[in-house]
């Protein structure tokens, strides 16, 4: 009797281990280029994400970028990337990508307007960077975009600030993080897991606060113009 109790422990056991690894392994982030369903959000057979590029274009007016002494304001923005293909993550539910290219600019030129009179001045962030994406739950918003950002604004009074992200929404030091939403296929920052001052200052002109504010929206496609949905596999 002693040793069936314990083979009904061990029999126990295994299973409770095997279900443990079996979450583990089931839960990958993944993008796909159909609606994923269930819950949480798995893709529909056949539609995992095998383009291996990204894309994203302002869809808010305005890049808006606010600090203690200046606004700054571009109605363009882009940025392109890569992702794995397929764009399937591994451990630790985290799928790693590369943005190459990030621009800010009105009406295609660098000198965006602020609300300082006769004052412009232009933003860039140092690329290429790793970017990371990660599904967080089965509603709006269904995941979350992060990376280290280097940022620089040089503006024609002279003054210049470097600042990087504020690390706010858990996701690593010095991360800014943005929502991904499937329904409308954008990117918002800040995230809602972030603060509003999302960037932090890491040198520059006194004139330059120690914090600011990083507020924009994108539209997120793959190759060709593909809408792209993040799930959890």
């Amino acid at each position: 009797m002693k040793n069936i109790k314990m083979l009904g422990l061990a029999a126990v056991a295994a299973m409770s281990l095997m279900a443990f690894v079996g979450v583990s392994a089931a839960s990958a982030t993944a993008v796909c280029t159909s609606a994923p369903t269930g819950a949480p959000l798995v893709c529909p057979t056949g539609t995992v994400y095998t383009g291996g590029t990204m894309s994203t274009a302002l869809s808010s007016a305005t890049a808006h970028f606010a600090s203690g002494f200046i606004n700054i304001d571009c109605n363009q923005s882009n940025t392109a990337g890569t992702l794995p293909n397929p764009a399937t993550a591994g451990a630790g539910n985290v799928l790693t990508g590369s943005l190459t290219a990030i621009t800010f600019q009105q009406n295609g030129s660098n000198n965006c307007p602020t609300n300082l009179s006769g004052v412009t001045c232009a933003s860039s962030v140092t690329v290429p960077v790793n970017v990371s994406a990660k599904y967080v739950q089965t509603t709006n918003p269904e995941g979350r975009l992060y990376f280290i950002p280097a940022v620089s604004i040089s503006c024609s009074n002279g003054t210049s600030c470097s600042y990087t992200g504020n690390n706010a929404a858990g996701d690593g030091a010095n991360t800014l993080s943005g929502d991904l939403h499937n329904s409308a296929h954008t990117l918002t920052y800040p995230s809602a897991a972030d603060t509003v001052a999302n960037l932090k200052k890491t040198g520059g002109s006194f004139a330059c606060s120690s914090t600011a504010t990083y507020t924009a929206t994108y539209n997120v496609t793959g190759a060709g113009g593909v809408n792209l949905f993040i799930a959890d596999q």
